[in-house]
């Protein structure tokens, strides 16, 4: 799956003179390597720290299961060294499904600040199809069984009341186990 290369706010380019695997070797334990191709991923306690903000975000007590999943830095950034990286979630980002981190140098010869792609996984109940079911199909119990689902993978919201739904005709198509969104049913026609 490819990930859109991450954002970088412009700064001097005399400014941005080391390779990102400085900067993330000197973050890391000794022996943080990379090849020339790939982009070095980060030390663990970055790494953590990124995937702890977005699950303070979408976990609480009665929350369902999530997951985080960090992308890489673009291999192509120049940054300059820095010994200490914060990690945030920029403002009016999304924490559920494709999303980003922002890291930002903030000591440092030079500031930087460049974003990481992460991807959000959410897990809880909902209904899928219990065998193929073509679209235009009309819903019967019969056709849904209650699962664990990716909760994320779309924006349209789940479905997870059964008696709500049967009757209902489906839009699309759904494959044996594939999630019923609200997006996947054919409005209501209300006479009056």
């Amino acid at each position: 799956m490819n990930s859109p290369l991450p954002s970088v706010r412009p700064f001097p380019r005399r400014a941005l003179a080391s390779a990102a695997l400085a900067v993330l070797a000197c973050l890391a334990a000794p022996g943080v390597r990379a090849q020339a191709a790939e982009a070095p991923s980060l030390p663990e306690p970055l790494a953590s720290q990124v995937r702890q903000l977005f699950l303070d975000r979408v976990v609480g007590p009665a929350s369902p299961r999530a997951e985080v999943v960090l992308g890489r830095l673009d291999p192509r950034l120049r940054l300059a060294a820095c010994q200490k990286v914060d990690a945030y979630i920029p403002t009016g980002t999304r924490v559920w499904g494709p999303s980003r981190a922002g890291l930002r140098c903030v000591d440092g010869p030079t500031p930087w600040n460049v974003y990481l792609p992460v991807t959000v996984h959410v897990y809880g109940p909902g209904l899928v199809a219990a065998g193929p079911l073509p679209a235009g199909h009309v819903l019967a119990q019969a056709d849904l069984r209650a699962a664990e689902i990716n909760l994320s993978d779309q924006r349209s919201p789940v479905v997870t009341d059964l008696s709500a739904v049967v009757g209902r005709t489906l839009n699309a198509a759904l494959v044996a186990g594939q999630g019923l969104r609200e997006s996947g049913l054919k409005s209501r026609q209300w006479f009056g």
